[in-house]
């Protein structure tokens, strides 16, 4: 009996931990930068004590938009910069959504929050049915991908044995 429980312990950690680790690759966090002109504009930003943040806005459209996701990080992106250059303006949101920012993009006045939003691409249904229900085996994976989706320029990695 014992040796079952130890073996079933054994293969929940397993899975468990294969789980977990698969989250980190798949799910990255996204940094993004945004320029805020005005310091009245930067949001107070509050420590959750769980590594996420709550930030708050003194519009409440904006605040309410940073509340409905998962923030990370939000700190200065230059903040040894020349006090009157622009790149002092600069802030880099951490977070997993991409939906945060093209929801500021749209939402929030340009002159508070200005940035470029996510591009949103329709995938078609034809490929999703050629990919649906299939396994595919992963070799090699890019480190530094290009917008036009051009082959990878010398950042082609192997994927680790045992991955």
């Amino acid at each position: 009996m014992k040796v079952k429980n130890y073996i079933f312990i054994c293969l929940f950690f397993i899975v468990s931990n294969f789980a977990f680790a698969q989250e980190a690759v798949l799910c990255p966090l996204q940094n993004h930068h945004v320029k805020i002109e005005s310091t009245a504009d930067i949001p107070t930003v509050i420590d959750n004590m769980d590594g996420t943040i709550t930030l708050t806005h003194q519009d409440q459209n904006i605040t309410d938009i940073f509340a409905d996701y998962v923030i990370y990080d939000f700190y200065q992106s230059f903040p040894n910069t020349n006090p009157d250059g622009e790149l002092i303006k600069y802030y880099t949101i951490v977070h997993g959504n991409r939906t945060l920012i093209n929801e500021l993009y749209d939402y929030a006045y340009p002159d508070v929050y200005s940035m470029e939003p996510y591009p949103n691409t329709s995938i078609s249904p034809g490929l999703i049915n050629l990919l649906d229900n299939k396994t595919y085996k992963l070799i090699k994976y890019c480190t530094e991908s290009t917008e036009g989706g051009l082959p990878c320029p010398e950042g082609e990695q192997n994927v680790p044995v045992g991955f």
